[in-house]
Parts: C-alpha cells; structure tokens; sequence
C-alpha cells in the first residue's frame, strides 16, 4: 500500500479510516489503470467541459445520468476528451458565482 497516500488519508479521516480510504483509492487505480487506454489529443480536438451535475434525472446520481447521456448521444465518438468539473453551490452564472468553496 501506498504509504504517501495512507499519510494524507489518515491526517484527514483518521488513521483506521485513513487506510479504509487509501486502499479503496489504489483498487480503484489499479482497475483504472488496466482498462484506461492514454487519448492522444492535440490542439485540434474539441474537449466537452461540464458541470458534473448539469444533466440531471429525478433521484439519480447526477454522475450516473451523465454517464448515461454521454452513452446515450455517443460523445466518445466526437471527442475523447470530458473534463467534468466540480460543482459547488452557487447563488447566480450556472456555477461561476460560488457560494461555498468548503
């Protein structure tokens, strides 16, 4: 196990918890790792920017109905590249006029 890593999980969440954490972190890694294949991309690919919650579906986790969208109207075969950004709340601009950093 990544010592490193268990130091910045326990200083956070405690020492049991902190090594609960790091390990479900490399898991997810390491099976990240074996199925991520590297995109080549340059100065002419067109990459989707969106909020993380911007496609919602009643109850559904907002990543999860994303997903689906991005199935849905095969994105992968316009762009290899989505940079899904944090959502924060926000009082006005869609998310660029956050309330709450914490």
């Amino acid at each position: 196990m990544n010592e490193y890593l268990v130091e910045l999980t326990s200083r956070i969440y405690g020492e049991e918890q902190g090594k609960v954490l790091a390990y479900a972190i490399e898991k997810i890694l390491s099976d990240f790792d074996i199925h991520h294949k590297p995109v080549q991309w340059d100065e002419k690919t067109a990459i989707f920017i969106t909020y993380g919650d911007s496609v919602q579906n009643g109850d559904e986790k907002p990543l999860n109905t994303l997903h689906k969208w991005f199935e849905a109207y095969k994105i992968k075969d316009i762009t290899p590249v989505v940079h899904i950004l944090p959502y924060n709340p926000y009082t006005s601009d869609g998310g660029f006029s956050i309330s709450d950093f914490s």
